[in-house]
């Protein structure tokens, strides 16, 4: 039990709290990270009966903490991809921003103008 927490305490202090209710015993497992980021601390809450803690504990640890770090990997991979994602969009303002604009000469349209048939008509109601 303790080879998992000490694995798990490497990169993180861990709270353990331990508590008896209705003969069964409620474990919680608080990390906290070292260099203060609360990422993937999510608290680990147990309850079950002494043996039954005995017997899985150490692989729930183990199962939890291989979690933890497959969440604090994802987590990196998407600040990675964010952190690209910026700098394309700072690249792409910068080269469009340094781009003389150039306006084209409006191009003269002939005025199309109607034959007026009704012209000859005086009266519009007759």
């Amino acid at each position: 039990m303790f080879v998992e927490l000490a694995d798990l305490a490497k990169t993180t202090t861990l709270h353990l709290t331990i508590s008896t209710v209705d003969g069964e015993m409620k474990v919680i497992v608080m990390p906290q990270t070292k260099d203060g980021n609360a990422a993937g601390c999510q608290p680990l809450a147990l309850t079950a009966s002494p043996a039954e803690l005995d017997e899985k504990f150490a692989d729930i640890i183990s199962n939890y903490k291989a979690a933890k770090k497959s969440m604090e990997e994802a987590l990196e991979e998407s600040k990675a991809y964010m952190s690209a994602v910026a700098t394309a969009a700072k690249e792409t303002a910068a080269k469009a921003s340094a781009k003389p604009v150039v306006a084209k000469a409006a191009t003269p349209v002939a005025a199309v103008v109607p034959e007026d048939d009704a012209a000859d008509d005086d009266d519009l109601f007759a």
